[in-house]
């Protein structure tokens, strides 16, 4: 060598720890193994606020309307408001979002001017959320047909008591009175069941009799039937008057 290049190497150099040291690291390697890792807390999951605008309505032009609306105000906390708006309406029609009567509430009213299909939008809000939903209004002076609908049911044979038929949704566009028969399209091959297999075959279904306003008509009577009857028992009620006697005052 000449004294001037240099040539460097690197090297590790183990040293073995003592057995204080091994025993601590074995002790440090254990709880890194078992220190439970943390997990960010869930945000429990919230019902947002619904909102129904009806059924399909049939009514004759140049005659008022009312809608119908539900709303849900699921989890959702504040303000409600209630609003509605006209989309569309037949090509010559004049009506919009003004002529509606209570367009503030969930039962607003308007005359259609023309006959043709009139689309209306129902806004439901609550808070700072809001949901909305749309129905349509037929002007016609045709009779509308009934809508029929059935909800499929699976029913388990272990079970001993009949199954439950439900036709509660449907409804009459017109508001006439519905004329239900139930009646069995299909079956198994084996099975014996016939028409006359359906009790109440002539009922929407097979638990409540009444349905939409007639509720309302028949609690309302009993009320006034109940107000009435209450009436002589309270004419024969006397209030009576009680005077406490005192002790006279000692001189």
């Amino acid at each position: 060598s000449d004294g001037k290049s240099k040539d460097v190497t690197q090297i590790n150099v183990m040293v073995p720890l003592s057995k204080s040291e091994e025993e601590a690291k074995r002790k440090i390697v254990k709880l890194q193994k078992t220190k439970p890792t943390s997990k960010k807390a869930s945000s429990p999951k919230t019902t947002p606020p619904t909102a129904n605008a009806g059924q399909l309505v049939s009514v004759q032009p140049g005659k008022s309307v009312r809608l119908y609306a539900t709303a849900d105000r699921g989890d959702a906390r504040g303000d409600k408001a209630y609003s509605w708006s006209v989309i569309s309406v037949p090509p010559a029609s004049k009506i919009k979002t003004k002529d509606l009567q209570a367009a503030k509430t969930r039962n607003p009213t308007f005359v259609p001017d023309v006959a043709g299909t009139y689309e209306l939008k129902f806004t439901f809000g609550i808070g700072k959320q809001t949901a909305n939903d749309t129905v349509q209004v037929l002007a016609t002076l045709v009779n509308t047909p009934p809508v029929a609908k059935a909800e499929d049911i699976t029913w388990s044979l272990v079970q001993d008591h009949p199954v439950l038929l439900d036709g509660s949704s449907s409804f009459d566009p017109d508001g006439d009175p519905l004329k239900v028969s139930w009646q069995i399209v299909d079956k198994p091959a084996s099975s014996r069941l016939t028409k006359e297999s359906i009790a109440q075959a002539d009922k929407l279904s097979s638990g409540s009799k009444l349905s939409g306003a007639t509720y309302y008509y028949f609690f309302a009577l009993c009320m006034l039937v109940t107000a009435l009857l209450f009436i002589p028992v309270a004419m024969r009620y006397k209030v009576k008057s009680y005077v406490s006697e005192l002790p006279d005052d000692e001189n």
